[in-house]
């Protein structure tokens, strides 16, 4: 990995803001407006996604230790804290990440409008990203699973039959659960 001049400045700063607590986001924005071409560029300016700027961050070969540009303080101040998830919300939710963007290839995100709409979009900035409803994507989602689980539960006699009781017991929770958030979503 050689030191490209025109962008070693910017990585520099993205590590710098990184370490003083910046935010993913932030820092995509700082490499995006820089004009910091993307591992998928192809020399056209790619908007930077949180993951492909943590990529980077993660980057071991930055670190002044294995030949890098950045004191290895910094590079390990930079790094994501034990425990934080990789992608924004409450959690994991069900389809984010999952659920690609066909425009960019991004994972989408949950999201509201601020009041009872959710929805998966993409964070990549632009015109033309989609944004699905994401009751429509986590039914989707569930029919596509249970397609996979049904078989499983036909199988034919002499199979094990604990395990096919304990895997119908899950689905059927999991039906009830689906349901019961879809009545208080309404």
């Amino acid at each position: 990995m050689a030191e490209h001049p025109d962008y070693i400045g910017t990585i520099k700063q993205a590590f710098s803001l990184r370490a003083r607590g910046g935010s993913w986001k932030e820092t995509a924005d700082l490499l995006t407006a820089a004009c910091v071409p993307t591992s998928k560029s192809n020399g056209t300016a790619k908007p930077w996604t949180r993951q492909a700027t943590r990529n980077v961050i993660e980057n071991r070969a930055y670190r002044k230790d294995e030949g890098g540009p950045i004191p290895v303080w910094q590079w390990e101040k930079a790094q994501p804290k034990k425990g934080e998830a990789r992608m924004r919300g409450e959690g994991h939710v069900l389809g984010q990440g999952l659920v690609r963007c066909s425009v960019c290839s991004a994972g989408m995100h949950k999201s509201s409008n601020g009041q009872r709409y959710q929805f998966l979009r993409c964070d990549t900035g632009g015109g033309g990203h989609p944004t699905i409803s994401y009751e429509t994507a986590r039914d989707f989602i569930l029919s596509l699973a249970f397609s996979h689980v049904g078989p499983m539960l036909k199988r034919e006699p002499g199979g094990d039959e604990a395990e096919r009781e304990t895997l119908r017991l899950a689905v059927e929770r999991l039906r009830r659960s689906s349901s019961a958030q879809r009545s208080f979503s309404v």
